[in-house]
C-alpha cells in the first residue's frame, strides 16, 4: 500500500509539473520570440532602407552626371570664343546648347556666366540677358573668390528664378580661359521635380520618406514635400552631425526636421558630388506590422499550448524508448565523425607534404646552385684567378629563379601584394600582342578576339599580363609543332545557379578572357589537378608546376573564377574571370614597364633596416649609383639622424622591424618633414601597407629580394614622382 501511494504521488507531482511547464515555456518562447521578431523587423526595415538608397543613389549619380557632360559640350561649343563673338553668334550657339537641354528632362535650363558674372549665353533665354548681374550667387562667389578649386563642382541650394519663373538648384562648374585662369561659371539647372517624381514612383508605405540633402544639409528635392515648399525646408542638422561620423555611408534613427515623424534613415554620398542622397522608413509602421505578427502568434500560439498540454501526458510513455534511439544514434554519429575527421587529417598531410616536397626540392636544386658558384668563385679567387663571371652568372640565375618561385607561391597563396586598376581588357591584349609573338615564336599563330563594348574590371595589370603569359607558354608546351592561340575578351554574367556549383564566388557581371590553344588537350583528372602546386606533365626541367598554381592564387586573390576546358585531341580553354569595375571612372591606360634610363642620382637617402647583411648590401649599392647614404637600425635612430641631417630628400625604409614598423616611422617622418618621399621595402608583410592582398593607395613598394638596377629604377622613379 505504502508503495502503491508513493508511486501515486510521485505521479502528481509529475504531472502537476508538466501542467506548470506546459503554460510557463509557451510564455517564455512568445517572449523571446517577441524579442527576436523586434530586433527582425527593424533588421528588415534597415536591409530594404539600404536596397532603395542604393537605387536612389544611382539614379542620382547619373542625373549628376548630365550637367557634367552639359559643362564639357559647353567648353567644346565656345572653346576660344570671347563674349563678343558668342554675342555675335548667339543664335547658333544658342540653338545648339538648347538642343543638348531638350534631350534631358531633368535640365531645367544652361546659363553661362562670363568673369563678371554676366550672363553671354543660356538654354531657353534669348537673347542672354547680359544686363542681369548674378555675382551675388553663391556658386559664382566661391570660384571667383578661389575659395572652391576651378576643377570641384559647386552644388547650389534650391534657388527661385528672377529671368525664368520656376524652382531649381544648380550645379555649378568654372570656366577657365587659354591661361587656365577664372572665366566664368557654366551653371545648370536642375528640377528638383524630376527627382520628386521618381521618388513618389519608387516609394511605398513603408519606405515613406526620400531626400537628396547636400552635403552641409540643404534640402534639395524630398517626397513627401510640395515643390514650392523646398527653398524654406531648410537645414537637416541631425543629418549632418551623422555625416560628420560617418562621411561616406550610414545609418540611423531620427525625428525629422522636416514634419516631425520619428524615422530609420539609411543615407548614402552620390559619388564625388557634395550631395548625399537618403530613404527613411517610419519607425511606427515598423513597430506596427511587429505587433500585428505578435497577434497573428497568439491567435495561433493558445490554441498549441493547450495542444502541449495533452501531448505532455503522452511523452513520458515515449522518452525512454526514444533516449535509448538516439543514443544509440549518438554513437554511430560520434564513431563517424572520428572516422571523417582522421581522413580529413590525412588528406590535409597529404597536400602539406607535396607542398613541402616540392618546395624542398626546387629550393635545395636552387641553393646547389648558387653554394656551389659560389664556392667555385671562393676557391679560383684563393687562387687569384679572375675568371669568374660563369659562376657568378649561375649564383645570380639560381638566386632569381628563387625569388621567382617565392612569387609564385605567394601568389599561389593569395598573400602577394596586389595594386588594382580600372583596366581596358582590350587595349592590355593590343599592348601585349608584340610580347606574346615573341614568346611563343613563329611557328604559333597568335589572334586576338576583342568584345565591343568591353566593361572595365579593376585589375593589377602586371599579374594579370603574368598569368596570360604563364597560360600561353603552357599552351605552346602543348602545341610544339606549331598551331593557333587564341585570346578572346567578352562580358558575362554568373548566375546563382553556376556560384552555387563553385562555392567562393559571387553571381554577377564579370569579364572574361579566354586562352584557347588547338593543342593535344588534357585528360579529366589531369585538368582537376592542373592548378595543383607543384602538379605538372612536362618531363623533367620543363617547370616547375607552379605556373597555373600562380594563376589560380591570383585570380582568386582579386575576387574573379578561373575554369579549365578541354577534350583530348580538341585543344584546350582557360577562362578568366574578373569582376566587373562599376564605381566609374576612365580605364588606366595599359603599358608594360619600362626601364629608367638613367638610375644614378646625388640625393640624400635615410635608409631604415635592421637586418645588418641587407642594410650594408642597400647603403653601398646607393652609394655606388651615386647618392648619399645615412643608414640607421631602426626607427630611434633614424628619427636622430632625420633631426641632425636638413638635407635628406627620401627616406627608404623596411616596413618589418623590431622597435616599430616602417608604416608608423613614415607617419612620424613625414610629420617633421612634409613632402619627403618614401619608399617601402619588404621581403613579406600582411597588413601595414597591405590591406585584403591589396597595396594601400599612394604607396610604393620594392619587393625583396632585389638587383642594384631594380633598386635604382625604383628609387630614381619615387625620387622623379
Amino acid at each position: 500500500m505504502d508503495i502503491a501511494k508513493t508511486a501515486l504521488r510521485d505521479a502528481t507531482r509529475t504531472v502537476r509539473a508538466l501542467t506548470w511547464l506546459s503554460l510557463i515555456l509557451p510564455a517564455v518562447l512568445f517572449i523571446v520570440a517577441a524579442y527576436f521578431a523586434y530586433n527582425a523587423h527593424f533588421a528588415d526595415a534597415r536591409a530594404r532602407a539600404e536596397r532603395a538608397i542604393d537605387v536612389v543613389r544611382e539614379h542620382a549619380i547619373r542625373s549628376f552626371d548630365i550637367p557634367q557632360l552639359a559643362r564639357y559640350t559647353v567648353d567644346d561649343i565656345l572653346m576660344g570664343l570671347t563674349s563678343d563673338e558668342v554675342a555675335a553668334d548667339e543664335n547658333n550657339l544658342n540653338a545648339r546648347i538648347k538642343k543638348f537641354a531638350e534631350n534631358f528632362p531633368q535640365v531645367e535650363d544652361i546659363w553661362i556666366l562670363d568673369s563678371d558674372g554676366k550672363p553671354v549665353l543660356t538654354a531657353y533665354a534669348f537673347p542672354a540677358p547680359r544686363t542681369l548681374d548674378l555675382s551675388d550667387h553663391e556658386y559664382y562667389r566661391v570660384f571667383k573668390s578661389g575659395e572652391k578649386p576651378l576643377d570641384d563642382v559647386y552644388v547650389s541650394e534650391v534657388l527661385s528664378g528672377r529671368h525664368r519663373k520656376g524652382i531649381f538648384f544648380q550645379l555649378a562648374f568654372a570656366r577657365r580661359d587659354g591661361n587656365g585662369n577664372f572665366a566664368g561659371v557654366t551653371a545648370v539647372s536642375i528640377q528638383p521635380k524630376y527627382f520628386r517624381d521618381f521618388y513618389e514612383q519608387m516609394a511605398k508605405i513603408d519606405i515613406n520618406a526620400i531626400a537628396l540633402v547636400r552635403s552641409d544639409g540643404r534640402i534639395l528635392t524630398r517626397f513627401p514635400s510640395k515643390l514650392e515648399d523646398l527653398p524654406n525646408l531648410g537645414r537637416a542638422d541631425n543629418f549632418v552631425a551623422e555625416v560628420k561620423k560617418n562621411p561616406d555611408q550610414g545609418y540611423y534613427q531620427n525625428v525629422a526636421v522636416v514634419d516631425g515623424v520619428e524615422r530609420l534613415v539609411a543615407y548614402q554620398k552620390v559619388a564625388n558630388y557634395p550631395a548625399y542622397a537618403a530613404v527613411g522608413i517610419n519607425r511606427a509602421t515598423v513597430v506596427a506590422n511587429w505587433r500585428n505578427q505578435l497577434f497573428e502568434w497568439l491567435m495561433i500560439g493558445a490554441p498549441a499550448a493547450m495542444g502541449i498540454f495533452l501531448l505532455c501526458l503522452l511523452t513520458g510513455q515515449y522518452v525512454r524508448q526514444e533516449r535509448e534511439v538516439l543514443s544509440r544514434l549518438a554513437q554511430e554519429m560520434q564513431a563517424r565523425e572520428l572516422v571523417e575527421k582522421q581522413l580529413r587529417q590525412m588528406q590535409k598531410m597529404e597536400a602539406i607534404g607535396q607542398l613541402t616536397g616540392g618546395i624542398a626540392h626546387d629550393f635545395n636544386n636552387l641553393l646547389t646552385i648558387i653554394i656551389g658558384s659560389l664556392n667555385l668563385i671562393s676557391r679560383r679567387m684563393a687562387r687569384g684567378e679572375t675568371d669568374i663571371r660563369l659562376f657568378v652568372d649561375g649564383a645570380t640565375d639560381g638566386a632569381r629563379r628563387a625569388a621567382t618561385l617565392t612569387a609564385q607561391l605567394l601568389a599561389f597563396a593569395r598573400k602577394q601584394p596586389l595594386d588594382p586598376q580600372p583596366t581596358d581588357l582590350n587595349r592590355l591584349l593590343v599592348g601585349m600582342s608584340g610580347l606574346l609573338q615573341r614568346t611563343l615564336g613563329e611557328q604559333i599563330v597568335v589572334e586576338t578576339v576583342q568584345a565591343g563594348g568591353l566593361w572595365l574590371t579593376n585589375i593589377d595589370v602586371n599579374q594579370l599580363e603574368n598569368a596570360i603569359i604563364n597560360l600561353a607558354v603552357n599552351a605552346r608546351d602543348a602545341i610544339p609543332d606549331g598551331g593557333k592561340l587564341t585570346l578572346e575578351t567578352a562580358n558575362t554574367y554568373l548566375d546563382e545557379d553556376y556560384t552555387i556549383a563553385h562555392p567562393g564566388l559571387s553571381a554577377g557581371q564579370y569579364v572574361v578572357i579566354c586562352v584557347t590553344d588547338t593543342g593535344a588537350g588534357m585528360h579529366p583528372d589531369v585538368a582537376a589537378k592542373a592548378f595543383e602546386p607543384f602538379f605538372t606533365t612536362k618531363e623533367s626541367g620543363r617547370g616547375t608546376g607552379l605556373g597555373l598554381s600562380q594563376v589560380y592564387g591570383f585570380v582568386k586573390q582579386s575576387n574573379g573564377h578561373v575554369k579549365i576546358y578541354s577534350e583530348i585531341g580538341h585543344g584546350t580553354t582557360i577562362k578568366i574571370y574578373m569582376p566587373r569595375y562599376t564605381e566609374g571612372g576612365a580605364s588606366v591606360p595599359v603599358r608594360r614597364s619600362a626601364a629608367v634610363a638613367d638610375a644614378t642620382g646625388s640625393e640624400t637617402i635615410l635608409l631604415v633596416e635592421d637586418e645588418d647583411g641587407v642594410r650594408n648590401f642597400v647603403t653601398q649599392a646607393l652609394e655606388e649609383l651615386g647618392y648619399k647614404v645615412f643608414a640607421a637600425d631602426g626607427a630611434e635612430m633614424a628619427l636622430d639622424l632625420l633631426k641632425k641631417q636638413p638635407d635628406i630628400n627620401m627616406l627608404l625604409t623596411d616596413i618589418v622591424m623590431p622597435q616599430t614598423n616602417g608604416k608608423r616611422l613614415s607617419e612620424q617622418v613625414q610629420r617633421q618633414r612634409p613632402g619627403i618621399k618614401v619608399l617601402f621595402m619588404t621581403g613579406y608583410s600582411r597588413n601595414a601597407i597591405i590591406h585584403n592582398g591589396v597595396l594601400d593607395a599612394g604607396v610604393a613598394l620594392l619587393n625583396k629580394p632585389f638587383t642594384i638596377d631594380q633598386l635604382g629604377a625604383k628609387v630614381r622613379l619615387v625620387l622623379d614622382s
